[in-house]
């Protein structure tokens, strides 16, 4: 995603993942796009720890939704469509 910076889109598109009604952040850049479903009340994340994180428009994202996404969606040229799933979280505590 080198060059100008990607163009964002807010879907009222939503699906269900997990149980969880997600909406919908796209990323759109020159060869392709990223769209990246979350449930704002769900797998928060404070997106300032990504603040210079710029690979497929992650921060982008992480700033709009303050979570962690439940289902990412890479279009790549027309060709190439994956789709990607979060199927299980595991909440365990780490000492700092």
């Amino acid at each position: 995603m080198l060059g100008t910076k990607p163009k964002e889109e807010f879907g009222e598109t939503t699906i269900e993942v997990l149980g969880k009604r997600c909406k919908k952040v796209t990323i759109i850049w020159k060869a392709g796009q990223f769209e990246y479903y979350y449930n704002s009340e769900y797998l928060k994340m404070d997106s300032s720890l990504f603040l210079n994180y710029n690979y497929d428009g992650w921060y982008q994202f992480l700033k709009k939704s303050n979570s962690l996404p439940l289902r990412i969606v890479k279009k790549v040229g027309g060709m190439i469509i994956t789709t990607m799933d979060l199927i299980e979280v595991n909440e365990v505590n780490v000492n700092d």
